[in-house]
């Protein structure tokens, strides 16, 4: 029951931090922040992988007109909580 209790609240803290830091990207939007595509060859992953990653809400992203801007570090899956 504990384990149940804690993985819920894991993901509350994740959905909470990433809303935070997508409203980071769109007010300070070009400290540093690339392209998806750019980001994902820097990390070693496909484009395609990394549509996927932004749209399970494991990597942080905002879209810019048909483009998605990011940073490296944004990975969501790599953050420790």
């Amino acid at each position: 029951m504990q384990k149940l209790n804690c993985r819920l609240l894991e993901e509350i803290i994740a959905k909470a931090l990433i809303e935070s830091l997508t409203g980071l990207i769109k007010e300070k939007h070009r400290l540093g922040l690339v392209p998806s595509y750019k980001a994902a060859g820097l990390l070693g992953y496909s484009l395609d992988s990394m549509r996927e990653f932004i749209r399970r809400g494991q990597f942080v992203a905002v879209k810019e007109g048909k483009t998605w801007i990011t940073h490296p570090s944004l990975n969501v899956r790599k953050m420790q909580i």
